[in-house]
């Protein structure tokens, strides 16, 4: 036993350390010393072994220093970095020293206690604990746990609750398969980059220093990759950190999302739900106490949903008996060489608008950097006013026609949105292929695919189509405007809107009056003559022209209240 003088934190568990090894630990028998008992009974606190609960023998080491300070010459009863054991598994719990590492209060006086998971057998003389996150195989070897008391206890209070709290930081993801992802997730990882993995613990004040230079650490997933958890250190600024999602199986793809400017706090844990899709990846998330959430939104990325369409042969144009067919429609085989995805919908006025705005995009619809300052886009007015406006800074679809397809869009504007998304137009041969949903010799590719009526498409349903050609019914409907994006029926493949509610631009050029004579019968776009090509008819046309086959084109830098488009993706 020694005295000591009071100076600090730092010192006091100094000194401890020194004397708890002269010093004898037999009890005195009779009342006058009494073995101190600790227990945790904070239910939200937990070990990542096991959620909201310790695990029967969890380690932690416990210091008891003097509170007070000694002007009065008092002897200091120190004990230094004794281990303890969780006597059991449970969210409140019981702790037991190992042998001969009992803690007993002072004769007199009060003390305090700092207490720490998990245990070392080797603290510094600074009492700054190494801390890596580095390697995330064991959990329970990483998460750093840490208690400190004030310093109101003496040898009539028993036993001491320690209150643990998570000095670093939980990241949890919870992962699901979108649209355009064929692959399993089984084999999924998860990487954190631009993080540091070593830091230090202060058992004085429970502070983490993060020290040394980034390095990826590698998150724990579950084998069907539907959840992944990882320990990371508290950090003041998160910006320019990664996560990175990896598929392993079949087509595989990588998906990097920026982790957003702001900081992962000491004891907090941040929750994402992931959603992996053809070639992003769309997060949002929550932070909260360790065992809770909470209700900051993380990120969230434009979604694009997308379908598959598989590589493959297939007839394009149509047979010379289909009913009002042109004479443009030459029927022949196509064979495309890669699988790609393709927009569910017709791009819609919302989905537009972020492209504008993210862009700079201008109330005069062009941007000198973009498509050579072409026009991508007029504003909607009118009688046709179901588009976008410019409202002082920014483009904004009209009320209550966000989810409508956008339209006054020039080919340049649908090619921009396009290439911003990630993706590109779809070639002719891409768009009747999927526009046909695998039925062949048909006119179109919704129902039997043999007729059209109002209740299957937007267009002028007063003029539906059957097996013997187009005919009237004055009690068709009629529409006389675009209609919410998946109104109607989708075809086999998933596809909605492929017939009628808005005109499509697609990649390739056509002078507007040839067949495909000339065209190449693998992987074919067209590239001569001035004008784009539009497929799929719109609202106000008859059946006729919403036919797969049916080919119609304009000058790119057109803009009409029936031009619209979606969008490919490749895997």
């Amino acid at each position: 036993m020694k005295t000591i003088n009071f100076l600090s934190a730092a010192a006091i568990l100094a000194a401890a350390v020194a004397t708890s090894c002269s010093r004898s630990d037999e009890p005195v028998t009779g009342n006058d010393r009494v073995e101190v008992r600790f227990s945790a009974n904070t239910a939200d606190i937990q070990t990542r072994v096991a959620d909201n609960s310790w695990t029967l023998d969890d380690p932690v080491g416990i210091y008891m220093i003097k509170a007070d300070p000694l002007s009065s010459g008092n002897i200091v009863e120190d004990a230094g970095n004794r281990q303890y054991t969780a006597s059991a598994a449970g969210a409140g719990v019981s702790f037991t020293p190992q042998p001969g590492a009992a803690i007993y209060y002072p004769v007199s006086g009060n003390v305090e206690f700092i207490a720490y998971y998990p245990y070392s057998t080797s603290v510094p003389s600074d009492f700054k604990l190494p801390v890596s996150v580095a390697v995330q195989t064991d959990p329970s070897a990483i998460d750093a746990l840490y208690a400190k008391t004030n310093g109101g206890y003496n040898k009539s209070v028993n036993p001491v609750d320690l209150q643990f709290t998570h000095r670093l930081v939980k990241l949890a993801f919870s992962i699901t398969r979108g649209e355009g992802v064929k692959e399993s997730l089984s084999g999924l990882t998860v990487k954190i980059t631009g993080q540091q993995t070593e830091a230090t613990l202060n058992l004085t004040d429970g502070t983490v220093t993060a020290t040394g230079a980034t390095a990826a650490i590698t998150a724990n997933t579950a084998p069907d990759g539907s959840a992944s958890e990882a320990i990371v250190l508290p950090n003041s600024g998160v910006a320019g950190m990664t996560f990175t999602f990896t598929t392993a199986g079949g087509s595989g793809g990588t998906y990097e999302v920026a982790v957003p400017a702001g900081s992962w706090a000491s004891g907090k844990k941040y929750t994402y739900e992931v959603t992996l899709k053809r070639n992003e990846a769309s997060i949002t998330g929550t932070v909260g106490d360790w065992g809770d959430g909470g209700s900051e939104t993380v990120t969230a990325t434009p979604e694009v949903q997308t379908v598959f369409i598989p590589k493959g042969t297939f007839l394009m144009g149509s047979p010379s008996t289909e009913p009002n067919r042109q004479s443009t429609e030459t029927q022949h085989s196509v064979t495309l060489t890669r699988d790609y995805y393709m927009s569910k919908y017709p791009v819609t006025n919302a989905r537009y608008a972020e492209f504008l705005n993210d862009a700079g995009v201008d109330g005069t619809g062009r941007k000198t950097d973009i498509q050579s300052n072409q026009i991508l886009i007029q504003a909607s007015s009118g009688g046709f006013d179901w588009g976008l406006h410019y409202n002082a800074s920014q483009w904004a679809p009209v009320a209550g026609y966000e989810n409508h397809p956008v339209i006054n869009v020039s080919w340049y504007g649908a090619k921009a949105y396009a290439e911003w998304a990630g993706g590109d137009l779809p070639t002719e041969a891409q768009w009747e292929r999927a526009a046909r949903g695998g039925v062949e010799n048909m006119p179109f590719g919704i129902g039997a695919g043999t007729e059209l009526t109002g209740a299957m498409a937007n267009f002028n349903g007063r003029y539906p189509y059957n097996s013997g050609g187009e005919y009237n019914d004055p009690s068709g409907a009629y529409v006389g405007g675009t209609t919410a994006a998946g109104s109607y029926p989708a075809n086999a493949y998933g596809l909605y809107d492929m017939h009628g509610n808005v005109y499509e631009w697609c990649l390739d050029q056509w002078d507007g009056s040839s067949s495909y004579a000339s065209s190449p019968a693998t992987d074919p776009v067209g590239t001569t003559g001035l004008n784009r090509v539009l497929r799929g008819g719109y609202w106000y046309l008859n059946a006729r022209y919403c036919r797969s086959a049916f080919r119609f084109a304009n000058g790119p830098g057109n803009r009409h209240t029936s031009f619209g488009f979606r969008v490919v993706f490749y895997p």
